[in-house]
């Protein structure tokens, strides 16, 4: 086979093994970043990445997604090709990946034995999959600030939309304090008194004035929303009325490469917030039966 055939069969055969539900993003990444590789090396044409591009658009659930997913890891393959030669080895032709990039690996606990042990068999190393390969994430450019005048009124109005059912009871806390020597700012327990519905009535009828509808709060320390239902009895964990949803979040990195993570990702939020801080929230749709799951 000349060099540009076996090009092609290769990323042909990434995809044709690994396009199953679970897996089309690792393997839409590393086909599409190896067949960039081969266009930059002159080993695949662009045509027949087109045609790739078709192949694999027709085996992803996500038409729109799966186009788009592929295409970026062509250009990011551009970028940083492959040679021919360099994808060689089996794990190679299945995950895109070269030696220098990071694969899954097992995580194994190890003991030190005694002459009073007992021989124990060795167990299987516990094996980890890589649900994203963080090397190919790029930093999402944020949003700009806002500059309309109302822009926190359709924000929370937006907020009580996306999370809760109208008649689902809403947990506020815009009260705040610290402990002595510190700077940090902890929630007070607030108010679980209204449904989203009825708040969502109250700020179109005090015509957007938060403050005649939450209270005033703490500028500095800024407010807290439960991200579940409350049952209207309290605002502790067992007064969860619905574990609808899950917070994601990390508290170092770049703001914009988290928010990239976050979209690659695609797990399905109903929220993505930036906390005001050093972390953006994803507000995860689970709808899990009880804590456990």
């Amino acid at each position: 086979m000349k060099p540009d055939e076996v090009a092609y069969d290769r990323v042909a055969k990434m995809l044709d093994a690994g396009m199953y539900q679970g897996n089309m993003h690792v393997c839409l990444r590393g086909a599409g970043r190896l067949a960039g590789g081969f266009i930059a090396t002159g080993t695949l044409k662009v045509g027949d990445v087109e045609s790739l591009k078709q192949m694999a658009v027709s085996r992803s659930i996500d038409k729109k997604l799966g186009a788009y997913t592929f295409s970026k890891a062509v250009d990011d393959g551009r970028k940083d090709p492959l040679a021919l030669e360099d994808c060689s080895q089996p794990e190679s032709v299945k995950y895109g990946f070269d030696d220098e990039l990071p694969r899954p690996k097992g995580r194994t606990v190890a003991r030190d034995a005694t002459a009073d042990d007992q021989a124990m068999p060795d167990k299987p190393a516990k094996k980890y999959a890589t649900i994203l390969d963080q090397s190919w994430v790029s930093s999402a450019e944020l949003p700009p600030p806002p500059t309309e005048a109302k822009w926190q009124v359709e924000q929370v109005k937006r907020y009580l939309k996306n999370m809760f059912a109208p008649e689902d009871i809403v947990g506020v806390n815009l009260d705040a304090w610290q402990r002595e020597g510190e700077g940090r700012w902890l929630p007070g327990k607030g108010v679980w008194d209204r449904t989203a519905g009825e708040l969502l009535s109250m700020i179109d009828k005090k015509k957007g004035n938060l403050s005649n509808v939450l209270g005033d709060g703490n500028k500095e320390a800024g407010a807290w929303v439960r991200m579940n239902p409350l049952d209207g009895k309290g605002c502790d964990d067992s007064n969860v009325a619905v574990l609808r949803h899950a917070l994601l979040e990390a508290d170092e990195g770049d703001l914009g490469r988290q928010l990239q993570i976050i979209r690659e990702l695609q797990i399905p939020c109903s929220c993505i917030v930036h906390s005001g801080g050093k972390s953006i929230h994803a507000l995860v749709r689970v709808d899990a039966a009880n804590m456990e799951e």
